[in-house]
This record gives C-alpha cells, sequence and structure tokens, in this order.
C-alpha cells in the first residue's frame, strides 16, 4: 500500500534537521539514539548506482560527491 509521505511544518521540519544534524539531540534532550541517527544516514546501496541511507537519498554538489542528504518526498516536498 502506497503512501503520500509525512506531512507537518516548516518549523517541525527545522526542528528534525536540527536533531539529525546534532547526532539525535535537540534542546539538550536526546530525541533518537544517536547510533541509529548514525545508521540511517549511512549509505546502504554502495553497489547500486544511486546511493541512498535509510530514507535518505545522497546528492553531489560541484566536487563534494556524495556529501549532501536529503529525503525527496513524493508529493514534490523535500528536506
Amino acid at each position: 500500500m502506497g503512501h503520500a509521505g509525512v506531512f507537518s511544518t516548516a518549523n517541525d521540519l527545522a526542528s528534525f534537521c536540527h536533531m539529525m544534524m546534532a547526532h539525535g539531540t535537540l534542546n539538550g534532550k536526546e530525541v533518537l539514539n544517536e547510533y541509529l541517527v548514525k545508521l540511517s544516514m549511512k549509505n546502504h546501496t554502495e553497489h547500486l548506482n544511486e546511493p541512498r541511507g535509510l530514507g535518505w537519498d545522497y546528492f553531489s554538489s560541484g566536487n563534494r560527491k556524495n556529501e549532501l542528504i536529503g529525503h525527496l518526498g513524493f508529493t514534490g516536498t523535500s528536506i
């Protein structure tokens, strides 16, 4: 069964991104275990043409190959 993804506010998405960049911590509190955050961002498809983490896509910009991650939503939203 398909779905259209998760919907949220811009402020909540900013908080989520901040928490992910802080290895699972937000406002001094652990929201997600640091190991799980790192595991979700690890490239699990090194043998394929498109590198992906758990829910994350890798992107390249200039000479920075696969250093940028994001999520492209089905409905056109992305982080």
